[in-house]
């Protein structure tokens, strides 16, 4: 771990994993995500070691936060990934790290979307981060705050 960043929050519970540090480098957002990927502890494992650059899909913070409260509560495996996701649902961890970033954080996804007939934004593929046999990351940057929520499931 570099000297630009200092843990803040980090766990693992379940399927979900996540770290959250304070982050003083200057680089791009993608590269702040992938710098932090290898501290991440999922399912008991480090990340996968490979950073996933321009694998990194930016999404809206929303779609983000709608994203992981959904899929944290229902697992990827059998989740029915093509059906509407629901407003309101909330998971406490998933909630707990997105109040360390501020409202303009950017946030980045390792999954693939594509708008379907009804308008709403499915799964297409992802970079995985884990080895675990589905993932779902959402990473957050802000002016010095970096850090990734994990979603992993196994079929």
């Amino acid at each position: 771990m570099t000297q630009e960043l200092e843990v803040l929050d980090e766990g693992h519970k379940g399927w979900l994993s996540w770290i959250v540090a304070r982050d003083h480098s200057t680089r791009s957002s993608r590269h702040r995500l992938d710098s932090l990927l290898p501290r991440m502890a999922l399912l008991g494992e480090a990340a996968c070691g490979r950073p996933i650059g321009k694998g990194w899909q930016e999404i809206s913070r929303k779609a983000a936060e709608l994203r992981a409260h959904n899929f944290a509560k229902s697992g990827l495996a059998y989740a029915p990934i093509r059906a509407r996701l629901r407003e309101g649902l909330v998971e406490r961890k998933a909630r707990l790290f997105f109040e360390h970033f501020a409202e303009d954080a950017r946030a980045f996804t390792n999954c693939s979307l594509v708008a379907n007939l009804e308008g709403q934004q499915t799964v297409a593929g992802w970079d995985p981060i884990s080895a675990s046999t589905f993932d779902m990351a959402f990473g957050l940057t802000g002016e010095q705050v970096t850090g990734i929520f994990c979603i992993e499931d196994e079929d």
